[in-house]
């Protein structure tokens, strides 16, 4: 083919790369008999990790048919980490007990996450896992998770369930990327949670050494289904991280001069809007019952959103151009607005 395009790209209706020029007899003077690979083939064709493109681009397989592309050269993607420069890693057996601090154990820990926040907003695009132990098991799975909330986790805003153990091999950082970016506020948690198999349990982060002073982000819940920090679990635990990192754009760190609330208002902003919009009630976090109706009275969207301080972002991609009357319910009190989506 002609000179220098060999790789170049074969996109469908949508924009989306579907193959690439992998030879021919093309030239620019006579630009015929020119061949693509697809991608869909180089995908996992052929079942050898050397000989397909899934084993190294998504090692967690996660079942997306596609992907929409991100520019990351109009904004800033940024990779944010609890860990400091003194900080010792390592994997830490649970004193008393059997099992360690960040993954199974006697006591029956069943999720581990790290904190991240307190963000008036921020796009999530992605986390890196780094795993310290495997099940040795011939299926074993675990589920990764997102969770948001108020002082605790409280939600799940984005899953990927039933991950093969065996793909998360250890002492390889795994990143995991979204579908879609995922818009947010507030506090987030990223980890993962376990199954208790009758036997083989052998899945644990790397976490640092229990830290003097220093910040105190990870988070366990236990076998009763209760959240707290890892420091105040009791056998021997201190303040600590998991080894777990976010990658995020458009980070806005929490100001409250930012926008002034009239006790007793809500509202919405901007308005008319497109993508996302905040949502503002005064002096109430927690999670948000967030529906919207068409002027017709039929639902349109119904989502659950966390509320920081009085504010909120709600995704309202997924409604077509119109307007909208929005209704809020939280704490048994009802808020309602009107919205314009361009």
């Amino acid at each position: 083919t002609q000179g220098g395009s060999s790789g170049g790209g074969l996109f469908d209706a949508s924009g989306r790369l579907i193959g690439g020029l992998s030879g021919g007899s093309a030239t620019c003077a006579n630009p015929v008999s020119d061949y693509f690979f697809r991608l869909n083939k180089a995908w996992n064709y052929y079942p050898e990790p050397e000989k397909q493109l899934a084993a190294w681009l998504a090692p967690v397989e996660s079942n997306a048919m596609a992907i929409d592309g991100f520019d990351y050269y109009s904004e800033t993607v940024k990779r944010y980490s609890n860990f400091t420069p003194s900080d010792e890693v390592g994997l830490f057996n649970l004193q008393g007990g059997s099992g360690y601090y960040s993954g199974h154990n006697s006591r029956g820990d069943r999720a581990f996450a790290e904190h991240f926040g307190f963000f008036s907003k921020a796009t999530l695009h992605g986390f890196y896992i780094l795993p310290a132990s495997t099940a040795a098991l011939q299926t074993y799975n675990v589920n990764i998770k997102v969770w948001g909330g108020t002082n605790a986790p409280e939600v799940v805003l984005w899953s990927m369930n039933n991950v093969d153990a065996r793909a998360l091999r250890i002492n390889r950082e795994y990143v995991v990327m979204l579908d879609s970016p995922l818009a947010l506020n507030g506090n987030i948690w990223v980890g993962v949670e376990l199954q208790y198999p009758s036997d083989g349990e052998d899945f644990a982060l790397y976490q640092t050494a229990f830290r003097t002073e220093g910040p105190d982000n990870a988070w366990v819940r236990g076998a009763d289904n209760i959240w707290r920090k890892l420091s105040d679990t009791g056998s021997g635990a201190g303040s600590a991280s998991f080894m777990i990192d976010v990658l995020l754009s458009g980070v806005e760190l929490i100001d409250t001069s930012d926008v002034i609330i009239d006790k007793g208002n809500f509202r919405i902003s901007p308005n008319p809007a497109r993508g996302t919009i905040d949502l503002y009630i005064y002096d109430l976090s927690g999670t948000a019952r967030v529906d919207a109706f068409t002027l017709s009275g039929k639902l349109a969207s119904s989502k659950n959103v966390m509320l920081n301080n009085g504010r909120g972002i709600m995704d309202i991609s997924g409604l077509a151009p119109g307007v909208y009357i929005i209704r809020v319910e939280i704490e048994g009190k009802k808020y309602t607005g009107k919205l314009s989506v361009i």
